[in-house]
């Protein structure tokens, strides 16, 4: 990656469900390249973090984002020196408005822009488990009774979506003024 980029990571935390850990560099005209990932399960806190550093290396990085709900996971990770900060939650009360406006975001990201014809999130060959999901992310129905509502949204099936939601974590936390401006405008 070229020099002057700044590097960020974003965790997921799971056991059963995997542990995930996305580096992701931003370039002068704010693209995000997701350059590298950690994909494990079934492992300790310690194992992840020992691997997570060495993967690091001496590399700065600005700031990692986690679940905001895992407040003992982001503690047992800071006491083994993976210091991790709970994702911005700019729409606060309801959790499914707050993923769903996350998405919304990144799928704004995912837009083709007219100037450059190019979106503005990119994914290094090398993180197949966030290319895997991206393909593979899906949708639950509407149920019945939500058909007529005006306002009613689809959610996300909740399964392998690990790294989607470590990226929406980012994505929510990196752009959290302009997220908070767009809500509050009038």
């Amino acid at each position: 990656l070229p020099i002057g980029w700044y590097r960020y990571r974003a965790m997921d935390f799971g056991t059963s469900n995997p542990t995930v850990c996305l580096w992701i560099a931003i370039d002068r005209d704010d693209n995000l390249w997701v350059y590298d990932e950690y994909y494990r399960t079934q492992q300790t806190v310690n194992f992840h973090a020992d691997l997570i550093k060495t993967k690091t290396q001496s590399v700065p990085v600005v700031s990692t984002w986690g679940d905001p709900s895992a407040e003992q996971e982001i503690l047992d990770y800071g006491a083994q020196q993976v210091f991790i900060t709970p994702a911005v939650k700019v729409f606060s009360g309801n959790e499914q408005s707050w993923v769903r406006a996350g998405i919304d975001r990144v799928s704004e990201l995912l837009k083709i822009r007219q100037l450059t014809g190019k979106p503005k999130i990119f994914i290094f060959a090398n993180c197949v488990n966030t290319i895997r999901e991206f393909e593979s992310y899906s949708w639950l129905e509407k149920k019945q009774t939500q058909i007529f509502e005006e306002n009613a949204k689809d959610m996300p099936l909740k399964a392998n979506d690990h790294c989607m939601d470590a990226l929406r974590y980012f994505v929510v936390s990196y752009f959290a003024g302009k997220l908070i401006s767009d809500t509050y405008a009038i």
